[in-house]
């Protein structure tokens, strides 16, 4: 059925003056297309996998699999959260982002690790204004926290391990240095 052509592509096309919309199914995917006729298509779609996919100039830019991974720049992401740059050139940069209005900065932009049932916990934050979390931090600080049983928290930093996809895997770090709780 074409609406707005005499020829469709699918079993329904939509075409208007500016965007084509199409709707079809095939033995090989799954597919609800919302796409201007050149080269830019935006479109969303499933595949023969049951995975989630928003496609922009002919790439997908998002995919969400069956699993539950999601990836931004990649179309197999390893983990919950998979961010990669495009192509061979360009940093893979994550911007977390709490105001715009550059008054009293109450609301900062925060990462948070929580293991155990949230009994142990770590957070990588901005702190805005001075000793609102943390104690003795200052004005705009980038603090790194570990919470946990008392006197029981530490912050290690580790070199030499290897990548998760390595021989071997993550264990293989040593610790060179340990900050306890206590102190």
């Amino acid at each position: 059925v074409g609406i707005g052509t005499n020829a469709p592509a699918s079993k329904l096309e939509v075409l208007g003056l500016n965007n084509i919309a199409n709707f079809y199914s095939t033995s090989t995917a799954t597919e609800f297309k919302i796409a201007t006729p050149t080269v830019n298509k935006i479109g969303i779609y499933t595949g023969t996998s049951d995975n989630f996919f928003i496609n922009v100039g002919g790439s997908d830019r998002i995919t969400i699999l069956n699993g539950g991974n999601v990836g931004i720049g990649t179309d197999s992401p390893a983990g919950n959260l998979h961010i990669k740059s495009t192509g061979d050139v360009g940093d893979a940069t994550l911007i977390i982002e709490a105001d715009n209005d550059n008054n009293l900065e109450q609301d900062n932009p925060r990462l948070e690790f929580r293991q155990d049932g949230n009994l142990v916990s770590g957070s990588l934050y901005l702190e805005g204004l001075s000793g609102e979390t943390a104690t003795n931090t200052l004005d705009n600080a980038l603090v790194l926290d570990s919470k946990g049983a008392l006197n029981l928290q530490a912050i290690q930093f580790a070199t030499g391990g290897r990548a998760a996809s390595q021989s071997g895997g993550e264990s293989n770090s040593t610790v060179a240095m340990t900050i306890l709780g206590s102190n």
